[in-house]
């Protein structure tokens, strides 16, 4: 965590080229109430989707989602059709190692069934056009079609009354499911098994990231034992637990993550010219500057040297290491803020200003402004949710 002499941050070596938008299908209704889309097309693939009927299901009704997928040459892909409730993807089908023909379209279909628990409204098919093996990101289509999920409908019966002896039964109750938000200060903090069992399947937006999020910590952290990055997961799995473990809001890590490295966590930065500055897997021989700071979060080296190898080699330690010091500030043991330069006086219960500690190493300056309200812009436009952040091809 940010300590006295922990300096402003420089910025993350990302090269975040920002692709276009990738046009949206608009979603129609012909009369048959077959929901079909408008194809969508680029980098030589087009794709839309069909969702039989109805289009507004009630929560415990199977629907069939058909998507059409046409290529413009020769070649193989692995076909991804999600869908997603407007927080998280909730149903997902995907297809490996599918040859087309030039010219040649073919269709993949699923079934989907909300839950009874199931989130009320409007639910977004996307379809994916990725290398094989989910190599690469060729395609993305983000709103292929769409349908309405709504409460499902019961029927009251009066029947005659009737007096049954029945043994007694047991409940068991799921663990609480659902989106993850910030615990108050002192909070008794859940488990990292309860949390990995609280999370909810994502899709992998980051293949790349794939080695590092399959990869655990080697052993939790001396100074603080629950820091261990016990988990593997797609990225916004990996996210999703580090929040339900450190108690914060999950949409907070999401934005914070994104302004730190576009969720690619093969990033480094911070970069110095002094070699002793940089873990010494990342130390150049050919004069170039190296990073400090490495991985999702960008640990630095020089004022968390204990927590950097397990960083670099694991997305879950990386967050589970950044969303512990987030904790320690949250919970008001960061007093020696108040020794140094500082906006206001530091004080337990500050979401955002333990936000702008990661990166500024100080209380409310204003570098610490600043990236605060880069973070809560991503927040306001969920900017993981966009098309350019979607396809960003690393």
């Amino acid at each position: 965590m940010p300590c006295a002499s922990s300096p402003t941050r420089r910025v993350t070596l990302l090269v975040a080229a920002i692709v276009g938008l990738i046009p949206a299908a608009l979603t129609s209704l012909p009369a048959d109430g077959v929901a079909v889309a408008q194809a969508s097309t680029s980098a030589g693939w087009t794709t839309n989707a069909a969702v039989r009927p109805p289009t507004t299901v009630s929560a415990g009704t199977p629907v069939t989602i058909t998507a059409t997928v046409t290529s413009s040459s020769r070649r193989s892909a692995l076909i991804d059709v999600e869908v997603n409730d407007g927080l998280a993807n909730v149903g997902q089908t995907a297809w490996d190692r599918q040859s087309f023909k030039a010219g040649q379209t073919r269709t993949y279909t699923m079934t989907f069934t909300p839950s009874a628990a199931a989130r009320l409204g409007s639910y977004t098919v996307r379809v994916g056009v990725f290398g094989t093996g989910w190599s690469s990101l060729l395609h993305w289509n983000g709103n292929a079609a769409t349908l309405a999920v709504v409460a499902a409908t019961t029927t009251t019966t009066t029947a005659p009354p009737t007096t049954t002896t029945a043994p007694p039964t047991t409940t068991t109750t799921s663990p609480p499911t659902g989106h993850f938000s910030t615990l108050p200060v002192g909070a008794t903090l859940p488990s990292e098994a309860d949390c990995a069992g609280r999370v909810r399947p994502a899709a992998e937006i980051r293949s790349y990231n794939g080695v590092y999020n399959h990869t655990k910590g080697s052993k939790p952290l001396p100074e603080n034992p629950r820091v261990t990055g016990n988990f593997t997961g797609t990225t916004d799995e990996i996210v999703q637990w580090a929040a339900c473990k450190w108690g914060i809001d999950e949409d907070i890590v999401r934005a914070q993550i994104a302004k730190e490295t576009w969720w690619k966590h093969a990033s480094g930065g911070d970069l110095t010219s002094d070699q002793s500055q940089c873990y010494p897997t990342l130390r150049t021989t050919d004069g170039s500057p190296c990073p400090e700071s490495y991985g999702l979060g960008q640990v630095r080296y020089p004022y968390h040297m204990s927590a950097m190898a397990d960083s670099i080699s694991s997305s879950a330690f990386n967050l589970d290491y950044t969303y512990s010091a987030w904790r320690s500030c949250y919970n008001g043991e960061q007093t020696w803020l108040n020794q140094f330069e500082r906006g206001k006086d530091y004080a337990a219960g500050d979401v955002w200003g333990c936000v702008g500690l990661w990166f500024a190493g100080r209380w409310y300056t204003q570098p610490a402004n600043d990236y605060i309200a880069a973070v809560q812009s991503y927040l306001s436009q969920r900017i993981w949710q966009t098309g350019p952040f979607i396809t960003f091809p690393g």
